[in-house]
């Protein structure tokens, strides 16, 4: 197997912490132009890649400078078209501003980026680290700080993933025996969506604060992750604001042709009070809607109703037939009755596990049959076979009279079919 690989972005993301320790976090996206030989065996399915790091740093109010670097490696999978690798470089470095080169390179590529970080003194203040949130995985698929979860550095999770968040606090006072951290997620208005408080044992001067939300109950979009951690003995009373990104996933279906057409699957009081919402609310609507319809099916029905019912003026979808099977679904059986004399011919669909047969009627003699009645299984042989004057019907039957307006005495007949 040979590989080419086309860097798209990296993202960066420095995290600080307590005595110096710095993290310089970096995500690698690219595309990757995979041909693989006869030879490959079918397991083979990934290739390790290797990749040089140097990371520079200068003093900018000293001349004091350093640089770390090595060689590090990342697994990516043989079937992907687009793929991504993160990793981090830890470095300690003494309060002050630093200037700092981070450099990563392979054979067919090099990116660097160049920008200051400040290092505050967390040794002997009352503080907390910089909030690192990323995705909840495997156990030693990925560990940080011993913990199953892989940081993020673009702040970007999917509705599949669970967040989690991760700080440590500096300058506890243990034998006040607890803390109190509030966990919030504010949507991109600044309104609050989620709030969890959590009173939290203290057991170190410096210990760390963990934190996990499934995310799959919330929209795609732009959020705030904000912590707030109060300790009334200590006098710490800190806040850190984190942007996050929630994006679709493919079984969302938000990008398909009919997300939106509920109205074929609700009643009109209900489509109406859905087309009242504002965008976000329509989308929160929709993701609970699909949560528990099943929108495969849903398309499915709507391009059989557009292939098997629509006429030059109308769409099968919007037509009475169309209407019915996408809501309900297709019959087990459909018969066509010619009835004698005064009537249009009629379609029945019936529903055996329903136990019902559904009239269809072209009354308006315009090739869409309209929705006449719900019958139970066999009773339109009954209104045919029936002896009983045509008033009495009409009283049984009141749809008799909208598809035999002129009424006809007698018996009704069946024309061979």
């Amino acid at each position: 197997m040979f590989c080419v690989f086309i860097v798209m972005q990296i993202d960066y993301k420095i995290l600080r912490f307590a005595e110096g320790y710095t993290e310089f976090w970096y995500q690698v996206d690219i595309t990757s132009d995979l041909s693989v030989t006869k030879e490959k065996q079918p397991e083979a399915d990934s290739i390790f890649v290797t990749y040089q790091y140097q990371l520079f740093v200068q003093h900018i109010d000293h001349t004091d400078s350093g640089m770390v670097e090595g060689t590090k490696g990342a697994v990516i999978k043989g079937d992907q078209k687009e793929v991504y690798f993160i990793d981090f470089v830890p470095i300690y470095l003494y309060p002050g501003r630093f200037r700092y080169i981070f450099t990563i390179s392979s054979e067919s590529w090099i990116c660097s980026d160049t920008g200051t970080v400040i290092i505050n003194n967390m040794v002997d203040t009352q503080s907390i680290s910089d909030l690192v949130i990323g995705k909840k995985c495997v156990p030693n698929t990925f560990l940080y700080h011993d913990l199953a979860f892989i940081p993020t550095v673009d702040n970007e999770l999917t509705l599949f993933d669970t967040l989690v968040s991760y700080f440590r606090l500096y300058g506890l006072q243990p034998d006040s025996l607890y803390y109190t951290t509030q966990y919030e997620i504010l949507d991109d208005a600044g309104q609050q969506i989620l709030s969890h408080e959590r009173t939290q044992l203290k057991y170190s001067y410096n210990q760390i604060d963990t934190f996990s939300l499934a995310l799959a109950p919330f929209v795609h979009g732009n959020y705030t992750f904000r912590i707030c951690v109060r300790d009334s003995v200590s006098g710490l009373q800190q806040s850190m604001n984190v942007p996050l990104t929630i994006t679709a996933v493919p079984e969302e279906y938000e990008d398909r042709p009919f997300y939106d057409q509920i109205q074929y699957l609700v009643d009109k009081q209900e489509y109406k009070r859905f087309t009242k919402l504002d965008k976000q609310g329509q989308r929160y609507y929709l993701k609970h809607f699909w949560a528990e319809h099943d929108y495969v099916q849903f398309e499915k029905r709507i391009l059989s109703a557009d292939e098997n019912f629509s006429t030059f003026n109308i769409k099968g979808r919007d037509s009475e037939r169309g209407k019915y099977l996408i809501k309900y679904g297709a019959p087990n059986a459909i018969e066509v009755h010619s009835m004698t004399q005064w009537s249009e011919e009629l379609e029945l669909w019936r529903y055996e596990k329903q136990g019902i047969e559904v009239l269809f009627c072209d009354i308006n003699d315009n090739g869409n049959p309209e929705h006449i009645t719900d019958l139970t299984i066999g009773e339109l042989s009954i209104v045919i076979e029936t002896g009983i004057g045509p008033e009495d019907m009409f009283q049984r039957w009141p749809w008799l009279r909208v598809i035999a307006p002129g009424t006809h005495p007698g018996k009704f007949g069946l024309d061979d079919e």
